[in-house]
């Protein structure tokens, strides 16, 4: 809490202005007085707007809200950022950052008198502020209605089904929590699935590749946004009429009872079950009205509110709110982006002149003062904190610190042959089991097939449900969760093998259980892969997907590809779901009409082969135990695997991968296998010191780049990192330094108490019930046992110099 508030009401950046230069922006010049902006925001902000979805969603907001605080992107459009003084932005934190204008949120078991007292010392040295900023409502106008926009693809992809068309609405107050709910409602039974009835007439028309249809909340006013993907500029005139048709042919036939029910009660099931950390979930909940003088409570009490639109559902205030909010035509905003292959190039050269012009109208004197900048920056930048700075800081002592570590109890038992693994957790009520079908005698070049078998089977009809709406109406009715997932586990023991498992997972009411044990051989067993068209929508949409997450992820591929090279587990990671699953979903897309039915005939015969009672692990998390029997019986016994499999990854040791963004991302991997070194506690603690030390400032302070980081792994991973990274290149050559990071650090005798309490921490997070559940899978399926769970937090308590010093030859 000391922390937080110091962090609002003392912040550093008000005494120094390097602070302001680091994070927001300043310029620098090379060797050639070439001038380049740096900063960490404005590198972060470059990336953030890379993102073709984020585009949309600033672009709409502006469209909506004009020039109130809604229409901005609050975290600062990258060619704005640079016209931002130290001066002003000084100025606009006295405005706002106030005491008069915070709210305080608590949650939890905490010392309350104590805590109080901590918040009391901050504000009593505040003044009252009167004249508090307020939030201007937005009459909704004609202006602004209609815009047109670009965004940036790679400079040889196609021209073709690269446009998007959105369109968008204010539809009420954040106040009025039926209306907003049934809205919730509405877009999900209208949009939910390819299958509901706006993307299933749009998607068999070709129209477009992708349907969304959802509300944005917990603003003000809240609006309802239509994005539909992947089109063709000549089309989105017949787009906007097939939309407008969808909504009166459903206002004319009635909304489905069966879909609204379905809705809701997914709704309220996941409002009820929330996942860790519920405490910032509540907090959110709050803030959806107490920011704007209502009822703080008012979110958390949600179930008159479901009862309220069940109400709706049946009598008809539905259909009303429907033609009210999509049959009309009046009030919506329009947006047209537009590809264009040339411009990341452009932006480049628009920076570049916009910095030449100020260079070139420098005096002596303004080249001087910016030597003098960036001097000072330097040697800030380079100078450690003192002991008086850091003596500021709280900290726990190693004392405080348990060295019993986390362990969520594991049970084998044993139903119809299967080996069940249960979990005994207070669930409330809930029942979340996990089905594991072994995948070890798949092939590498299996792996990026199989990636998309999840997807496939959330979307696909079945002998019993030949059309899929009712079957996902049918699941979200009775089943509180169920998904799909394709998921690799490795001992730390043998890197050159590893374990991958189809996964099931769901979570379901008690009273619910034999539904799901119906429901779920329905889709494993039954699913209808001869519905070519609807897989096809599937498979492209995916591909969009993808895409985008390499723009906006790029740090995850580029770890993963890194990786593959060492171990069995990461290769087939990598192939399920890096840059080798990109590559094999480019290449079904590119002739997708020809490819497609081998595809489908090929999964429909993997289908048959794996899910059988041979290959299945079932594991249970609930408070009593429950038999899954009747689940278990419904599975043919078939031919069983090898639950093992030996990959090596078909990618080169050195890569580079050409995105359209402003920034990148770098990493490089290595694995104790090559060393005959295992891992132990140091070397988590070892991660943690250059990630918080070096790393965060050569790459994030000095380097720019929005974030770093250097992960290990108990069974011997190291990777390093960089996020929204405007010098990858440079990272590179960061990561060569890990050994003389270590050195050095040493050499300065510092403390890392602190740095072994962090590691813990991030070893022992806050999880939900069926979050400790997977968890003890993981554990259990990767061979950890407790004994080694409390080794390994021994060894983190016990790091010392020389164990960190051991580690040099490694790096």
């Amino acid at each position: 809490t000391e922390v937080y508030l110091d962090a609002v009401f003392a912040p550093a950046i008000l005494t120094n202005p390097n602070i302001f230069y680091q994070e927001g922006w300043h310029i620098e010049l090379d060797e050639n007085n070439k001038p380049s902006y740096k900063g960490v925001v404005l590198n972060e902000m470059k990336g953030a707007t890379s993102d073709v979805d984020e585009q949309i969603g600033d672009h709409l907001s502006e469209q909506l809200f004009g020039d109130t605080c809604y229409g901005f992107n609050s975290g600062g459009e990258p060619t704005v950022i640079p016209t931002l003084t130290y001066e002003k932005f000084c100025s606009e934190y006295h405005r706002y950052y106030s005491a008069s204008n915070a709210y305080f949120y608590l949650d939890g078991d905490i010392p309350f008198d104590k805590t109080m007292a901590l918040i009391e010392s901050y504000l009593s040295k505040q003044e009252k502020v009167e004249n508090l900023p307020e939030i201007p409502v937005t009459v909704p106008s004609e202006e602004r209605a209609h815009l047109t926009a670009k965004y940036a693809i790679g400079p040889e992809e196609s021209l073709e089904n690269q446009a998007h068309l959105s369109l968008a609405r204010l539809v009420g107050r954040y106040d009025e929590q039926v209306k907003l709910t049934a809205i919730q409602v509405l877009t999900d039974v209208l949009a939910g699935s390819n299958e509901a009835p706006l993307p299933k007439a749009i998607l068999s028309k070709g129209l477009a590749q992708d349907v969304q249809l959802y509300l944005q909340d917990g603003i003000y006013q809240p609006y309802v946004v239509l994005h539909l993907k992947n089109t063709n500029m000549d089309q989105m005139d017949a787009l906007k009429q097939a939309v407008q048709a969808v909504f009166e042919h459903v206002k004319a036939e009635g909304l489905s009872q069966d879909a609204m029910t379905a809705t809701i009660n997914q709704l309220e099931y996941h409002f009820k079950q929330p996942r860790e950390p519920q405490g910032l979930f509540r907090n959110f909940q709050v803030l959806n009205s107490w920011l704007y003088g209502g009822e703080p409570l008012m979110w958390l009490k949600m179930e008159p509110v479901f009862d309220e639109v069940r109400a709706m559902a049946k009598d008809g205030r539905m259909d009303q709110l429907l033609e009210d909010i999509f049959v009309t035509s009046e009030g919506w905003k329009e947006l047209r982006m537009l590809p264009s292959r040339t411009m990341t190039e452009e932006i480049r050269q628009a920076e570049e002149k916009v910095l030449d012009d100020i260079v070139s109208q420098w005096s002596e004197d303004d080249f001087t003062a910016n030597r003098a900048l960036n001097e000072k920056l330097v040697a800030w930048q380079a100078t450690p904190d003192t002991k008086e700075q850091l003596d500021t800081l709280p900290e726990l002592s190693l004392d405080e610190v348990s060295d019993e570590p986390s362990w969520y109890e594991t049970k084998e038992l044993k139903e119809a042959g299967i080996k069940v693994l249960y979990h005994p957790i207070d669930t409330n009520g809930v029942v979340h089991f996990r089905l594991y079908f072994s995948l070890g005698d798949a092939s590498y070049e299996d792996l990026p097939k199989l990636s998309l078998l999840p997807e496939l089977f959330e979307n696909l009809p079945t002998e019993n449900f030949p059309e899929a709406l009712k079957l996902q109406e049918t699941l979200k009715t009775y089943l509180g969760s169920l998904s799909f997932d394709v998921e690799v586990y490795g001992s730390e023991k043998e890197t050159r093998v590893c374990k991958p498992y189809f996964v099931v997972k769901c979570s379901v009411l008690e009273e619910n259980l034999q539904k799901a044990f119906e429901l779920i051989p329905e889709v494993l067993l039954k699913t209808r892969f001869d519905e070519k068209e609807l897989a096809k929508n599937v498979i492209l949409q995916m591909n969009e997907m993808v895409k985008q997450y390499l723009i906006g992820r790029g740090n995850m591929y580029a770890m993963m590809m890194a990786e593959a090279a060492f171990t069995a587990k990461a290769a087939a990671s990598e192939a399920l779901a890096g840059f080798t699953r990109d590559r094999f979903l480019k290449s079904l897309c590119q002739d997708i009409d020809n490819s497609l039915p081998a595809y489908l005939s090929e999964m429909e015969d993997k289908a048959r082969q794996i899910f059988t009672g041979s290959r299945m692990l079932a594991s249970v998390t609930s408070t009593e135990p429950v038999s899954l029997l009747p689940l278990l019986e419904s599975f043919p016994e078939g031919e069983k695997a090898t639950e093992e499999a030996a990959y090596q990854a078909n990618l080169p040791k050195k890569a580079g991968v050409l995105i359209p963004a402003q920034i990148g991302y770098a990493s490089k991997a290595y694995h104790l296998s090559r060393t005959g070194r295992k891992a132990d506690g140091s070397l988590a603690v070892l991660s943690s010191i250059l990630s918080l030390d070096y790393l965060w400032n050569m790459v994030r302070v000095q380097g720019g780049a929005y974030g770093t980081g250097f992960r290990t792994g108990r069974e011997g991973r190291l990777v390093t990192y960089s996020y929204r990274d405007p010098n990858p290149a440079g990272s590179l050559k960061v990561y060569d330094d890990l050994a003389g990071a270590l050195e050095r650090f040493i050499q300065r005798g510092e403390a890392f108490d602190k740095y072994i309490i962090s590691t813990i921490g991030d070893m022992d997070p806050l999880l939900s019930p069926v979050q400790r559940g997977a968890v003890a899978d993981r554990w259990y399926l990767a061979g950890i046992s407790y004994e080694d769970m409390k080794q390994m937090l021994s060894e983190m308590l016990h790091t010392d110099e020389e164990k960190l010093l051991s580690w040099k030859e490694v790096l």
